[in-house]
């Protein structure tokens, strides 16, 4: 298996953040346009923002985490501006808490693992203190990460897709 650069990988998503938040933006001022045009009782043609929306889910599909490193290195550094900045332990359990989200099942695939290893799961706040800074999780990440079974697995779930479409980790848990 290839050796994962994960400060590269990282910068990368970074990128593609910034690329995300901007065509939010776009969609989002292109939906308030099409709206008012039709509350005017003018033509609205959503072309545009159709295109937008399109061009935000490939950007979305595109944005893949070799390693579960990059993924809480990526939380990590690109909410560090947001108004939810994912910088604790806590924060980050609180990101990966909500029924059905991808990284809640990213969560949940990672403390599996290591309670299969006779580690300890993350949701234990007794090793990990919720105001424990996120990058201290980094060494127990690389010590999965040197696995190859178990970053075939992370594979599997995170670059799955059904019938040729994108969907990431919607195989987890097994059926």
């Amino acid at each position: 298996m290839k050796k994962i650069d994960a400060r590269s990988e990282v910068d990368a998503l970074l990128d593609q953040y910034q690329q995300y938040k901007q065509l939010l933006a776009d969609a989002e001022r292109l939906g308030r346009e099409v709206a008012k045009r039709k509350l005017r009782g003018q033509p609205a043609d959503s072309a545009d923002y159709e295109a937008s929306r399109a061009a935000l889910q490939a950007l979305s599909d595109a944005m893949t985490f070799a390693s579960p490193t990059v993924w809480v290195a990526y939380k990590y550094e690109a909410y560090t501006r947001e108004p939810q900045p994912i910088r604790t332990v806590h924060a980050f359990r609180q990101h990966c808490s909500k029924p059905g989200y991808i990284c809640t099942k990213r969560f949940e695939f990672v403390s599996a693992e290591l309670a299969k290893r006779g580690l300890v799961p993350w949701s234990d706040a007794t090793v990990y203190p919720d105001d424990a800074d996120l990058t201290t999780l980094y060494p127990l990440l690389a010590q999965l990460e040197a696995d190859q079974e178990f970053m075939q697995q992370w594979a599997a779930h995170e670059y799955y897709r059904d019938d040729g479409r994108v969907a990431k980790w919607e195989n987890y848990p097994a059926k």
